[in-house]
């Protein structure tokens, strides 16, 4: 959760804010709406599912799965822990872009943020 909420802050102060943009250099890119970092992927969808930029880290081990997802953008994230060996990604993707629509969308309203 920190850092992720690094993230979002843009670093904080000046030592941390070089180290988050840092990790967000991109290392490979698998097309162009996808890339890779290092230890994470990161996509923007096509518009007709929000175009908004997906960072995110899986994983599981032992009988227990994760999903840490944000977007620098919007300001939105979704962290979801599971005691689960299944996969959590598909719930965890559908709450980040519900975030990230509802920020959208408030956004869009006069005096938004």
């Amino acid at each position: 959760m920190s850092y992720v909420r690094a993230q979002l802050d843009c670093g904080g102060p000046a030592e941390l804010a070089e180290a988050v943009r840092l990790t967000r250099q991109v290392e490979h890119r698998d097309n162009r709406f996808s890339w890779m970092h290092l230890g994470r992927r990161a996509h923007r969808p096509h518009p007709r599912e929000g175009a908004h930029m997906q960072i995110w880290h899986n994983g599981g081990t032992g009988g227990f799965a994760s999903f840490a997802g944000f977007d620098p953008e919007t300001g939105t994230a979704a962290i979801v822990l599971s005691n689960t060996q299944r996969p959590v990604d598909a719930p965890a993707f559908d709450l980040l872009r519900t975030r990230q629509d509802q920020a959208a969308s408030r956004d869009a309203r006069p005096g938004g943020r």
